[in-house]
């Protein structure tokens, strides 16, 4: 009943049967890790840091919840830290995308960006795509690294595929325009995103910037 309610964004009432649950269940680590990822989607990190350590606590297994704990580490700028429990996730087990995709992002975070597209790449090869928007945002988050490393046409072939994934993410585009502006030098190309960008935000500030400076 918590999940629906938080399906149904009546979150006083997701966290009133989360912790009905808990507190009924004490030693369920399923019922603190999905308290937990209430918590972190409210950007409350303390508290979900406390469920999600609660929950690998009774389950020293539970993937997932290293992973979240990597997650609201990450968010909490703590890289060391989550670095620590994201190493535990992939040790757990070591194909498993989503823990590689979280030291990915970790080490762009840190400007060890090729190790980070190595970490990511490991992840895109052994994504299943079972979830398309997850793996857009894996294929993004590689050409974000692929830029900041100046591998401009890595860059390029990596956020087109999260363009074909989801093709009007905003944050996407800005990205595509931005590795054609200042990456490849490929101003009409940069202009055709800057063009989809305010198709869909014609306020957009980041795009209306980049159109004059397309046009001088």
């Amino acid at each position: 009943r918590g999940l629906l309610k938080q399906r149904m964004n009546d979150i006083p009432g997701a966290l009133f049967d989360f912790d009905s649950a808990v507190n009924f269940a004490p030693d369920n680590s399923t019922y603190y890790f999905k308290r937990g990822v209430l918590y972190e989607d409210l950007g409350r990190f303390k508290n979900a840091l406390d469920d999600f350590k609660k929950s690998v606590q009774i389950n020293p297994t539970n993937v997932p919840a290293f992973q979240e704990l990597a997650w609201c580490k990450y968010n909490m700028n703590s890289y060391q830290e989550a670095m620590y429990f994201a190493d535990i996730a992939t040790k757990l087990e070591p194909n498993n995308p989503s823990s590689h995709y979280v030291k990915g992002c970790i080490l762009t975070a840190v400007s060890m960006y090729k190790e980070a597209l190595a970490e990511l790449e490991f992840a895109a090869k052994n994504d299943n795509q079972s979830n398309k928007s997850w793996s857009a945002r894996l294929w993004f988050q590689t050409a974000f690294a692929s830029f900041l490393d100046d591998q401009f046409v890595k860059a390029q072939q990596n956020i087109a595929k999260a363009l074909v994934l989801r093709p009007n993410i905003i944050g996407f585009l800005v990205l595509a325009m931005d590795i054609e502006f200042f990456g490849t030098k490929d101003f009409y190309a940069a202009k055709g995103f800057c063009q989809s960008i305010l198709k869909i935000d014609p306020e957009n500030q980041r795009a209306l910037a980049a159109e004059v400076k397309i046009n001088e």
